[in-house]
């Protein structure tokens, strides 16, 4: 369910991209527009950024078709009947360990328990048994058969005692049962100390790709911000027919791939984040899905 959660979100930030190419082109385009009426520009420039345009509004049709399909599976897996938005996650990641919350080492907790519980129950069998009982009636004949041949009359009867009871059965068997517990208790401990190292080695593995990524998306900023220097500079180029439209379309695309680059860069980082919640134990169902 979370790679269809940031799916959806991946496609989220591309429709977001392609609607400000679409802007960008479309102010190139007015502009050559402009510049062919005075003569400066042929007609050819204008139609080929108005092709790019176009080109970019197939893919946004593209990227809504890919986006729907994703929300009817994200939301028959969630059991509502449609999903139109959903909530961009923060990238923050807490410190909790999988000692505290993972589920896992809760079975494996009432496993000891029970255990230990058998290994008591074990003990207590050796032990004698010691019990009151008691009886009480009114009625004929009562417990005194000899005052019963002299008077055939009701009475209140009443007979109460301790009884002390110690089997000796469970002699012969208490040693073969409690070292089969030890071994059950022997591979539970394995069992959580292997679960544990498993462990430890996915979290040290899903931090290192959290904190490369966050490297990369550093880099990815400053690669946008040079990206959109070269792209202001060609368009006065253009402007000054220092370079031609072919030129103005190369540095735009650099400029989008740049951008794109970047934000999938970001949803990686963030389904990382997801991916350690979830080898910590922690809850990794995004905050909101809107129905």
């Amino acid at each position: 369910m979370n790679d269809l959660y940031f799916g959806i979100l991946l496609i989220d930030e591309r429709l977001q991209l392609n609607t400000d190419l679409q802007t960008l082109l479309l102010s190139n385009e007015n502009k050559l527009a402009a510049l062919q009426k005075q003569g400066v520009a042929l007609q050819s420039d204008v139609d080929q950024l108005r092709a790019e345009r176009l080109t970019a509004m197939q893919t946004t049709s593209e990227l809504q078709h890919a986006r729907q399909a994703l929300c009817q599976m994200l939301a028959l897996f969630c059991n509502v009947d449609r999903i139109d938005s959903i909530e961009k996650p923060t990238s923050t990641d807490n410190q909790e360990t999988a000692e505290d919350v993972r589920p896992e080492l809760k079975v494996i907790d009432l496993q000891l328990r029970l255990v230990a519980s058998q290994q008591r129950a074990l003990h207590s069998s050796l032990l004698p048994t010691l019990s009151i009982f008691g009886q009480a009636y009114y009625g004929y004949p009562g417990f005194d058969m000899f005052k019963d041949m002299n008077s055939r009359s009701p009475s209140f009867n009443a007979i109460a005692g301790v009884r002390l009871a110690w089997s000796i059965g469970n002699l012969y068997t208490h040693r073969n049962n409690m070292q089969r517990l030890k071994v059950s208790l022997a591979e539970i401990e394995n069992a959580r100390e292997l679960f544990l190292f498993n462990n430890r080695l996915e979290t040290i593995k899903q931090q290192a790709a959290i904190e490369s990524k966050r490297q990369i998306l550093n880099s990815d900023n400053e690669i946008v911000v040079l990206r959109q220097n070269v792209r202001r500079a060609a368009e006065a180029k253009l402007a000054n027919g220092i370079i031609d439209t072919n030129s103005l379309l190369q540095e735009i695309t650099r400029e989008n791939n740049a951008k794109i680059n970047r934000s999938t860069h970001e949803v990686e980082m963030l389904q990382g984040i997801y991916n350690l919640k979830y080898v910590k134990g922690e809850p990794t169902i995004p905050k909101q899905a809107t129905p």
